[in-house]
């Protein structure tokens, strides 16, 4: 995310060109409908005059081309450099995302320039409005004509994502940080910090720069792909059951988990060239699914394939992280070693951590990692942990390290470097833990370790 690279928010419509009654501008997807469709080609069936090969922007024009959200003009070009105006951005996103409401009772009479609003745009900004995309405050000044700027974007991505604006206080840098405005930093922090739109190559945000048709490609096309996960958090995945009451339940390892679906969940089917968009209800028991999370810990969207004739059977490692980095991870056990890749699908499981990355392992750590041998893709990588009561034996300041006995006699000695300490519910440090062991030399203690390194220490 600290790349510099220009990801501008646009979407991708063209202002009318002789266009009749009824009917969104060449550029723009087709209309807001009561179920939208979406077809999907084959990228090479089609090209732009105007978008040469190795454009910036090729490959996110020609997929949101083929799903029907971005179309071209007669004469065989794009115009990538075309700005999209309020109510094109509005359509754009509205038909990417699917998204449909009962929009007979909204009345956008009120504001002052629903009139403007072309016919084609109507039911979009509607729904937009209904479902908390559009604001009072935006529509108050909303032109529908005029060039929607990267703020305005900005804001109505992260409502559509359901994105909790407070998610993160991280600063920004950017030299022209004073134009944007105070009660939409929170977006732009969450814009920049999920990866969705970066500054430019200068350094600048330009919130209120138009947005063009290449833009908006482009952002649509990180919106509705979350392979890079750009939102940051966990995903899971597993074989889909069922659907009830909200919630999606799966199989994984064996074991049926639930997980709380969103409001607004996007299903995609995933071919061998493409993807479709599909519906809950047409999930079947069987599918391999994988889930991603919003920033409430919702299911938000949902990748399936349909499964193979035949299941790869996964096999259990288990053994004390040697070595670990971003790509790679190293455990031992007894004198075997195991090797196993580290991809963004691999998912790391830590009790009581939520959304754990491979940095909150550490060496040390007694893990069971599951891949179809070693040398392979760690498909999970849970860490063990474990709880024991006893009395201090030794502590050793020096070595970090602290030996106990367990009631039945048992010794252990575990490394204490980066352990949390509460004396009396209270932190502490181990100064203050090696004072309450020099007073008492059957000092009883509660610690909770994973393989050699102690996470907590607790002493009443």
């Amino acid at each position: 995310m600290k790349k510099v690279l220009t990801l501008l928010l646009t979407v991708a419509f063209i202002t009318v060109i002789a266009v009749p009654a009824f009917a969104a501008p060449h550029g723009v997807g087709k209309g807001v409908q009561a179920k939208v469709k979406v077809q999907v080609q084959k990228y090479e069936k089609f090209k732009f005059k105007d978008v040469f090969k190795g454009h910036w922007a090729e490959q996110f024009i020609l997929k949101m081309y083929s799903k029907g959200t971005i179309k071209g003009y007669p004469d065989g070009c794009f115009r990538p450099s075309n700005v999209v105006t309020k109510a094109e951005a509005v359509v754009m996103l509205v038909n990417d995302l699917g998204l449909t409401a009962d929009v007979d009772d909204v009345d956008l009479s009120k504001f002052k320039h629903a009139k403007q609003i072309p016919v084609w745009a109507r039911d979009a900004v509607k729904i937009a409005y209904e479902e908390g995309i559009l604001t009072d405050q935006d529509l108050r000044s909303f032109l529908p004509n005029q060039g929607a700027k990267r703020i305005f974007v900005a804001a109505m991505i992260t409502r559509a994502l359901e994105l909790d604006e407070d998610a993160t206080m991280e600063a920004l840098n950017f030299k022209d940080v004073d134009d944007i405005p105070s009660d939409l930093i929170g977006v732009v922090r969450l814009m920049v910090k999920s990866g969705i739109m970066k500054g430019t190559p200068g350094n600048c945000f330009l919130p209120n720069k138009p947005i063009t048709r290449a833009e908006m490609a482009v952002l649509l096309g990180r919106v509705d792909d979350d392979k890079e996960g750009y939102i940051g958090l966990r995903k899971v995945n597993g074989i889909f059951v069922d659907v009830e009451d909200d919630m999606i339940i799966i199989e994984r390892n064996g074991t049926e988990r639930e997980f709380e679906l969103a409001d607004r969940v996007k299903v995609y089917l995933e071919g061998e060239d493409d993807e479709d968009r599909i519906s809950l209800k047409d999930l079947e028991e069987g599918y391999l699914v994988k889930l991603a999370f919003n920033a409430d810990g919702e299911v938000y969207i949902i990748r399936t394939v349909e499964p193979d004739e035949e299941e790869v059977e996964l096999k259990e490692f288990k053994g004390e992280i040697t070595d670990i980095d971003s790509d790679e991870i190293e455990i031992e056990k007894g004198k075997d070693t195991y090797s196993f890749e580290i991809t963004k699908d691999t998912e790391i499981e830590i009790e009581d951590i939520d959304d754990p990355d491979w940095d909150d392992l550490q060496e040390g750590f007694q893990v069971v990692i599951e891949a179809e041998d070693d040398e392979e893709e760690a498909v999970t990588i849970k860490a063990i942990i474990k709880e024991y009561k006893g009395t201090i034996v030794d502590l050793d300041e020096d070595d970090d390290t602290i030996t106990i006995e367990t009631k039945t006699g048992r010794e252990y000695t575990f490394n204490i470097e980066d352990a949390e300490i509460e004396i009396d519910d209270d932190d502490a440090d181990l100064d203050d833990l090696l004072d309450e062991y020099e007073d008492d030399d059957e000092l009883e203690v509660e610690i909770t370790v994973c393989g050699s390194v102690v996470l907590q220490i607790s002493v009443d």
